[in-house]
């Protein structure tokens, strides 16, 4: 508005007078100025001081003080507007007041940004505008498209279990407790499916493991990442050609527990990834893997590097041969900075934090979760780290949040389906909820009503948009209540995209553009 009027000012003589009727742009001017600095710094100056500090000069000759009233207001280029917005406002102490006013106002207002941001969507308010663009396009429609092909065939013929997924921003890796083998298309029930994460192609590529997979993730440097897959018995690292199988026995022979009996879940041990490191949560212990980037015959992917207890404390050894959960679910924070999981042994929600380079972890606090399992649930709970809060699912649909440096209670009973009698018995409860921080304290959640994704602000406990778009676009007629999440990811690096799978071999992407150059590359999917 002030370069606009600046464009009028500047070629009219202030001393012509104006025709009855018209606007006095001088005035405007002033006014436009005076308004914009009492909002900035809460004080103001004079139209006289204004008037006598304006400089009405050409740039087309300096010995020129006014423009001719006849003068044609005609578009001027970018470095003789600013030529021309120099002169107006004139002396160098003006110049220098200016800039600091517009230095401000450009600092304040991405700072404003940031606070209205984290105010109503929970977002980081590090973001400033960037995170209220963000925030505003989880509350539009998606742009909602299936990945109908694993390996050139079609995914409900080949997934017929619960597929899981994993990734490290890089690559997208596919697996199923139950995948149907194809001669045509070389399938068998140990492949592993991987996309481009940064394009998802339509078409991926796939591997062989020795084990059949219940779940996968991804780890490792982009170029030399690792897969690693498991199951109840035992998990495999993958990289290439090169492939190294380990039972969670030898593990633990590893690290030197004796008389512990492994009895782990369907799901197998819990996996977690980064560039440097693996982590497995299984049989009451934390094992932290190193990757071996220069390994050439596959025999040592990844060496055991150390073993902690997951409450932070060696228990006394058990002579009796005590038999242990394994937990099934272990999450990030946003930052890869902590980690945090729940222990069905303990019944505690246990958090660690994490130092990627040189692989350390350190015991932070523990919670304990009896109150909320009283009914000897020991699966369909998963745990998470938003900024300030940790957040836990529960078998019976419902949420709990606690403050995540003092440990204490701040929501319970959080869910996304208001009448109980709507809601999944828990006995009937196949996967839990999957639960991903966003930023900040934004989350978004899988539904128990099926495929629909939930955007909450857990420092307000409460869900901002439920997306339930993929039952008008492709659910109604495949998979009316059938349809349970079993995975998702975010990939939050280019595409601003949550892929989901669910039981029957669904596989769909959830993209929601912040951008005009988001929404062309989530177009470009599959092309």
């Amino acid at each position: 508005l002030f370069v606009s009027c600046s464009g009028n000012l500047l070629n009219r003589n202030p001393s012509t007078p104006t025709s009855a009727g018209q606007t006095d742009d001088t005035a405007t001017c002033v006014c436009i100025v005076c308004v914009r600095y009492r909002i900035i710094s809460n004080h103001t100056f004079s139209t006289d001081i204004v008037k006598q500090h304006l400089r009405w000069k050409s740039s087309f000759s300096t010995n020129q003080s006014t423009m001719p009233s006849q003068a044609a207001i005609t578009p001027l280029a970018l470095p003789e507007l600013r030529q021309r917005i120099v002169s107006f406002l004139g002396e160098t102490q003006d110049l220098m007041a200016w800039d600091l006013i517009a230095r401000d106002f450009a600092n304040e207002s991405d700072c404003q940004w940031g606070l209205l941001a984290n105010d109503k969507y929970g977002i980081s308010m590090d973001k400033g505008k960037a995170g209220w663009k963000l925030g505003v396009s989880f509350m539009k429609r998606p742009i909602l498209a299936k990945m109908d092909e694993v390996g050139g065939a079609e995914a409900g013929e080949v997934l017929h279990g619960s597929p899981r997924l994993g990734t490290n921003q890089s690559l997208l890796a596919l697996t199923c407790d139950d995948i149907m083998p194809s001669e045509e298309f070389g399938i068998s029930d140990t492949t592993v499916f991987i996309w481009n994460a940064t394009t998802l192609h339509k078409t991926s590529q796939s591997m062989s493991t020795p084990i059949r997979n219940f779940s996968a993730v991804v780890c490792g440097q982009q170029g030399c990442e690792t897969v690693v897959t498991c199951n109840a018995d035992q998990f495999c690292a993958s990289r290439a050609s090169q492939q190294q199988t380990l039972t969670y026995a030898s593990i633990l022979r590893q690290a030197d527990i004796q008389n512990w009996n492994v009895r782990l879940n369907g799901n197998g041990a819990a996996l977690l990834g980064f560039e440097k490191h693996l982590i497995v949560v299984t049989c009451g212990r934390i094992f932290l893997f190193d990757l071996n980037e220069k390994d050439t015959d596959g025999t040592h992917l990844v060496k055991l590097k150390l073993s902690r207890p997951v409450s932070g404390e060696e228990p006394m050894q058990n002579q009796g041969g005590r038999a242990l959960v394994s937990s099934e679910n272990i999450s990030w924070d946003e930052d890869h900075n902590q980690f945090c999981f729940w222990d069905p042994n303990s019944n505690m929600i246990c958090v660690w934090s994490y130092n990627g380079e040189d692989g350390s972890i350190h015991f932070v606090r523990s919670l304990s979760t009896a109150r909320f399992t009283s009914g000897g649930a020991t699966h369909n709970i998963t745990v998470t780290l938003s900024e300030n809060y940790i957040i836990a699912s529960w078998p019976d649909n419902t949420m709990t949040v606690w403050n995540r440096n003092t440990g204490s209670l701040c929501h319970q009973s959080l869910c996304d389906v208001d009448e109980e009698e709507d809601r999944v018995d828990p006995d009937e409860l196949i996967h839990p909820l999957v639960i991903i921080p966003v930023s900040g304290d934004l989350v978004v959640t899988t539904s128990h009503e099926g495929h629909a994704l939930c955007f909450w602000n857990m420092a307000k406990g409460k869900m901002l948009k439920k997306h339930t778009d993929a039952f008008e676009s492709f659910m109604s007629d495949e998979l009316p209540n059938g349809c349970a999440p079993t995975s998702m990811v975010y990939l939050r690096e280019e595409l601003n995209t949550f892929v989901c799978t669910t039981c029957g071999g669904l596989v769909a992407t959830w993209g929601f553009p912040a951008s005009t150059e988001m929404k062309r590359k989530i177009k470009r999917r599959g092309q």
